[in-house]
């Protein structure tokens, strides 16, 4: 196993309940914002077609999903924040220091400590930016794409597979 998977490995284990916690999050609002909220514009837009009743019915939901979907993103984005730029580089440098410290001190070599010190801080950066890519940008955007994918294979199997297809070339 790498150094940097069990750096992420640690990190996990330690701040397991907020992980758990945005995966829920990230699970509810993207097939929200993905499935649900353009359904219900295509029914408001047929209402106004029609020149139904129900277009109240249908603006008062669309406008408490987007109040949902407003307070699950701001949710997001504090975990988020919380998760990446304050707890994982601050673990990430702790631990690349206690590293350091216990690595020299049985070998006592001469090492120059700016050098040693700003490395160690653009790799924690590094990994830190990596890892909240990665949390807010590519596994929300899988997981809501494997959803939707199924979500289409309900609707109807020939779109379900085109929306596999599509997903597997990318």
């Amino acid at each position: 196993m790498s150094v940097s998977n069990d750096l992420y490995l640690q990190f996990g284990k330690k701040n397991c309940a907020l992980l758990v916690t945005y995966l829920i999050v990230v699970l509810i609002a993207f097939p929200l914002e993905g499935i649900f909220l353009p359904r219900q514009y295509t029914k408001m837009v047929k209402n106004l077609t029609e020149n139904s009743k129900k277009i109240a019915h249908v603006f008062v939901v669309i406008i408490l999903v987007l109040m949902v979907t407003t307070a699950l993103s701001a949710i997001r984005n504090t975990i988020r924040i919380e998760l990446f730029p304050k707890r994982l580089m601050h673990f990430t440098r702790k631990e690349m220091y206690n590293h350091m410290v216990d690595r020299y001190s049985s070998d006592f070599k001469q090492i120059q400590p700016a050098d040693a010190i700003q490395r160690m801080n653009g790799i924690s950066k590094n990994l830190t930016t990596q890892a909240e890519w990665v949390a807010q940008e590519g596994a929300p955007l899988t997981l809501a794409m494997i959803v939707i994918i199924v979500y289409f294979f309900v609707v109807n199997k020939t779109i379900g597979l085109i929306a596999t297809v599509g997903f597997m070339i990318n």
